[in-house]
């Protein structure tokens, strides 16, 4: 396999280029080169663009961090399309544009933290405010690990569920439970837009803190917490809010970014949204002294040797 690549990825990054919550549009009309990701001040990530040419196809590759995805384009042959995800997987893509660990061109030092995380409610209401919508940033197509979390919540839920989504995004997962399941879902967010965007999908989308909704007590079969713990000023009271809200033998799913994993531990201080990380242990002994009792945990690696996303499914039990 011939393999083409540019040799600007080893020059310095362009500082001055924001690409944080861009859509995939915005995404694909930024200029190959590699970018810093900002908030309100400048934080470690960094997003790469690059084109390689693999065998005399060109292919998008497309990273944040060490964290990298692929797109080919609808020009290459079925035969590369087959055989590209068995013969370079993320690390080996990775390796082929001679990054390993973090995006660091030669003689570019990563930007010190300087991230405030969230003390109050009023904190967090300025946080998400204007948070990003995951679905136009492209966390649910076919080349990014996330559609593996929604495949996943929508396989443990039942069928004709009562699903309450906390911290709903734009509705991505609850759409996918009306179409896939026949489920009736409500949602709660922070952020205006998103309430609109997930209404327009059928979520009854209410506008709350996910630890304080103004619904009534047991009337859903189904809560999901889906990418939320990790956000949350009081994980307890965001349990007790679960177990209020679900009925009797209903069902708690969580998602959330493995304590080990890329967006774990180790991200939490360069990351103003993610306030703690969880391993397995943790998130069994937090849902049971709520009530829940764990039924299913999956572990997803996501092509990585250590693990990066759990995703739990709990029975209320009291």
């Amino acid at each position: 396999m011939h393999v083409e690549v540019p040799p600007w990825l080893r020059r310095d990054p362009n500082v001055d280029v924001d690409h944080d919550y861009l859509t995939e549009a915005e995404i694909d009309a930024l200029p190959d080169g590699v970018f810093y990701k900002r908030k309100a001040s400048l934080t470690r990530h960094r997003f790469v663009k690059a084109t390689i040419v693999v065998d005399g196809f060109p292919v998008l590759i497309e990273m944040v961090d060490n964290r990298g995805s692929w797109r080919l384009p609808a020009s290459a042959s079925s035969k590369l399309r087959e055989r590209m995800p068995a013969e370079l997987g993320e690390r080996e893509m990775l390796a082929l544009v001679g990054l390993a660990d973090t995006v660091s061109p030669e003689g570019a030092p990563l930007p010190p933290s300087r991230v405030r995380h969230p003390q109050t409610y009023s904190d967090i209401i300025s946080l998400y405010r204007d948070y990003c919508d995951m679905e136009r940033q492209g966390h649910f197509t076919d080349d990014s690990p996330d559609v593996d979390r929604l495949r996943a919540v929508v396989a443990a839920t039942p069928a004709g569920s009562r699903v309450v989504d906390l911290g709903c995004n734009s509705g991505a997962f609850g759409a996918q439970l009306m179409e896939k399941k026949g489920c009736v879902v409500a949602g709660v967010d922070l952020a205006h837009h998103l309430l609109l965007e997930a209404r327009s999908k059928g979520v009854s989308a209410i506008r709350a803190f996910a630890e304080r909704t103004p619904f009534k007590s047991g009337v859903f079969d189904v809560v999901l917490c889906c990418e939320l713990l990790e956000h949350v000023l009081e994980p307890d009271l965001l349990l007790e809010e679960a177990r209020r809200l679900t009925r009797p033998g209903g069902l708690l799913v969580i998602t959330v970014p493995h304590a080990d994993g890329e967006w774990g531990e180790r991200d939490v201080p360069y990351h103003p949204e993610h306030l703690r990380a969880y391993r397995e242990g943790d998130l069994d002994a937090l849902v049971h002294a709520h009530g829940f009792q764990v039924t299913q945990m999956l572990v997803h690696h996501y092509g990585h040797t250590a693990p990066q996303e759990l995703i739990v499914s709990a029975a209320r039990y009291r």
